[in-house]
Formats: structure tokens, C-alpha cells, sequence
């Protein structure tokens, strides 16, 4: 089952963003990684084609009571952000949008 959720307003972006980066004591974020910990708090705007993907998997192999057979993770991209427009390689007015500008929140949150 897949579900998509498109918000038009950017306050609602930074309201989710912000719910992950300060609520529940940051146990949405992965602790342990000081790398994306660090990328996710330095994201201070949130452009065009910015998004948040939660992807929930289901391990059928484990018992329904385990709470190891649920798993979420939680990335974040601030989308198509243009730093210095003298370095980026902006081609036919357009800003590409990269698969490394996700930043992984967390990938072994279980329930």
C-alpha cells in the first residue's frame, strides 16, 4: 500500500520537519549517525521539490507480538537548493535535484 501526501504550503513542510528534528526527546533520529544528525539540523530553508519519505516495512517472518517485525525509515530532502549560483550547474533554467541530497533520519526505528 503506498500513500502520498503533497502539502502546497511550505509551513506545513517545516512544521513536519520540525516535529522530527525537536519532538518525542529526537527519538525519531538516529543518535548514532553524527553525520546526517548534523546535515538535518544545518537544513534552515526548504525549496522547490523538497521531501519528507517515511517508508514502513513489514517483516511477515516474525511473530505478530515482536516488535522487531515493523520497521521505519524516515529521509529528508531539502530539495533543489541553490547555494552559490556561480558553482552549481544550472543547465536550461533548471536546478537538478539529487538522490544525495537525502538525508537519512533513520533507518532501523522498530515498533
Amino acid at each position: 500500500m503506498r500513500t502520498r501526501l503533497y502539502f502546497t504550503s511550505a509551513s506545513h513542510m517545516y512544521t513536519l520537519l520540525n516535529t522530527l528534528k525537536l519532538g518525542l526527546n529526537q527519538t525519531l533520529i538516529d543518535q548514532s549517525n553524527l553525520k546526517d544528525k548534523e546535515a538535518l539540523n544545518n537544513i534552515t530553508t526548504i525549496d522547490y521539490m523538497s521531501g519528507i519519505v517515511f517508508r514502513l516495512y513489514e517483516n511477515l517472518g516474525l511473530d505478530e507480538n515482536d516488535p522487531d517485525r515493523f520497521r521505519l525509515e524516515i529521509m529528508v530532502n531539502r530539495g533543489a537548493v541553490v547555494e552559490n549560483l556561480g558553482e552549481n550547474n544550472i543547465e536550461n533554467h533548471t536546478i537538478p535535484i539529487s538522490q544525495e541530497r537525502f538525508i537519512d533520519i533513520n533507518k532501523k526505528l522498530t515498533f
